[in-house]
């Protein structure tokens, strides 16, 4: 053991600079009887000299057949790790200006053909991650359990479990590259703010506020064919959706997977208009709309390109697409106008398509 102690920072030093863009501190080094290595109170920092991570302690296992093929072959220093583990990491993920990560030039890229070597479960205790976004205020992540295991690599197994200022969430899955993965999360209140991160860029869809409550998720890629079904309750959403519709006081169910998105037990208001809705979304090109709506009172002009003026109450079907819809329902008025003509307590059934509106079974006075 004493041998091993004096040649295992030399060892370590030597498998850090071959990975490492940046540099590791650790003020104690210690052996067990098991020939396990710990460091304490460990620093990483990036080639700039900024913090990236700070840990109570890491600990590395390996074994003597493992350090047995290292000095044998050409492998990595990496190879003889068999285990590692973090004691309350603290990490420090900044998002750059192009969108990247800090922490995603820490590891080098190498020009070697000799291929990437470690396969060790990496385990974390009592964890930290500190997110600084370009455009949206910064997360704290805390409680972090997490267990990576890269024995089968290019597959990737992992299961984190976390916990956030208002929630908690549970990951779990498999990754082997971004055409081949799986993964299962759920959590209790997660804010909708971080469904941004994962929404396509070219959906006109801006989310301010909002928690999803409840939820769970199953994502997966296989065969470069994406799969994926999220079903929870949102709570007090807002967003904007093309700059033309802006929902606020956002509560119902939701399910949504590559087809299309349900909602039902809905309530919003739409332009400061007051609905309840259930009903379906198709998502295509031009996304196709199945939707109920009930209004006890709204300013219909507010929603759509009519010349009404007055609030209505009633049930309504919406219908078409986003670019060419279609309703028909029933509505009520006490007072208003059409265009130049004065409305009195009317009840009228309508249809409306390409712009038209249908009038039948009008009752007024």
């Amino acid at each position: 053991v004493p041998q091993l102690t004096d040649a295992a920072p030399e060892w370590i030093d030597r498998a850090l600079a071959e990975n490492l863009n940046g540099t590791v501190q650790y003020e104690q080094l210690h052996i067990n009887g098991n020939l396990d290595v710990t460091a304490r109170d460990v620093i990483v920092r990036d080639a700039e000299g900024r913090t990236v991570a700070a840990l109570d302690g890491l600990t590395v296992g390996w074994t003597i057949p493992r350090l047995a093929a290292y000095l044998l072959t050409d492998r990595e220093a990496l190879s003889v790790i068999d285990r590692i583990e973090l004691d309350a990491p603290t990490v420090y993920m900044r998002e750059e200006a192009d969108r990247s990560w800090n922490i995603n030039t820490l590891i080098k890229e190498k020009d070697t053909q000799t291929p990437f070597s470690l396969r060790a479960k990496i385990a974390v205790n009592d964890g930290r991650a500190e997110l600084t976004f370009q455009d949206e205020p910064p997360l704290s992540l805390q409680s972090i359990q997490a267990l990576v295991d890269l024995a089968e690599y290019p597959q990737v197994t992992g299961d984190v479990r976390l916990a956030h200022a208002s929630g908690s969430l549970h990951a779990r899955g498999s990754y082997t590259s971004a055409d081949d993965f799986a993964l299962q999360a759920e959590g209790d209140r997660t804010p909708l703010m971080l469904a941004m991160r994962v929404l396509p860029q070219d959906i006109p869809l801006q989310i301010m506020a909002g928690e999803a409550r409840e939820w769970t998720a199953d994502v997966s890629r296989r065969e470069g064919v994406l799969s994926y079904r999220v079903k929870g309750r949102l709570e007090d959403g807002a967003l904007t959706y093309d700059d033309t519709y802006h929902v606020a006081d956002l509560t119902g169910d939701v399910e949504v997977d590559p087809r299309q998105v349900s909602f039902w037990r809905t309530k919003l208001t739409v332009n400061e208009q007051p609905l309840e809705a259930q009903g379906r979304v198709l998502l295509q090109a031009d996304p196709a709309l199945d939707v109920d709506v009930r209004t006890t009172g709204v300013e219909a002009n507010r929603l759509a390109a009519i010349p009404l003026q007055g609030k209505v109450a009633g049930n309504v079907h919406i219908g078409g697409t986003t670019t060419d819809l279609a309703a028909d329902g029933a509505l009520m008025m006490a007072d208003g106008r059409w265009e130049d003509t004065p409305i009195s307590r009317a009840f009228a059934r309508f249809t409306y398509r390409s712009g038209v509106v249908r009038i039948a079974d009008a009752v007024t006075g």
